[in-house]
């Protein structure tokens, strides 16, 4: 008993290490892209500060970034505007606010995963509303399509079938292809009485030895 409840304790630690470390991992992550994304926010202040406005997308912002040095290196490098799962962070601008997203562990903008950084919640609000209901055309659109290739499908094959059946017709002279019942059911028969047979024998057999033990 001491052994099984052993096992059983060390499981559900072995379980809640694993749970813990992803927890970490997450909060990891998401520590990581909050900082490239004031990294960025940082980028886009200097960029307001000499031009007067907010860039209109992240190449604008890259452009002027790169060729701007702070102590040696660039404000802003291209890889630092991908996220942590590779994707590149969406970006809008307007002249006095802006909003930057990521697409998250799903990598599609418009899911409740994004990570937002904007300049007021109307913006961001904006932003969800629209890339949320650009989500939901694709899915109908997709489902749409799917149906349409069904029915497709589905009709040319009836065609074929009725002019198969068209051109063949059934005469008196052509060979029955279905067999009678009793022929079909012989071999079933067959093999069921051999079966129960079998089964008879192993039955008398363990009677008689259980008797011969007595």
């Amino acid at each position: 008993m001491e052994t099984k409840h052993r096992c059983v304790v060390r499981i559900v630690l072995v379980f809640a290490g694993i749970m813990l470390s992803m927890e970490c991992l997450s909060r990891s992550i998401i520590t990581r892209i909050r900082s490239q994304m004031n990294d960025i926010e940082i980028a886009i202040d200097v960029y307001t500060l000499h031009n007067g406005k907010r860039p209109t997308s992240l190449d604008e912002l890259i452009q002027f970034a790169s060729n701007h040095m702070v102590s040696g290196k660039p404000l802003l490098k291209k890889e630092d505007l991908i996220d942590p799962w590779g994707e590149p962070f969406g970006y809008e601008g307007g002249r006095t606010q802006f909003v930057l997203v990521s697409s998250g562990p799903d990598r599609k903008m418009g899911t409740e995963d994004d990570v937002f950084l904007s300049t007021s919640d109307a913006y961001e609000n904006s932003w969800k509303a629209r890339h949320a209901q650009a989500i939901a055309e694709q899915e109908t659109n997709a489902v749409q399509e799917a149906t349409s290739e069904t029915v497709e499908t589905v009709q040319p094959s009836v065609g074929v079938e009725k002019t198969q059946t068209n051109r063949v017709p059934v005469t008196a002279t052509q060979p029955q292809k279905n067999e009678p019942a009793e022929t079909k059911s012989t071999p079933w028969k067959i093999a069921l009485l051999l079966g129960v047979f079998i089964f008879g024998c192993v039955v008398a057999w363990r009677c008689f030895r259980k008797k011969k033990r007595i």
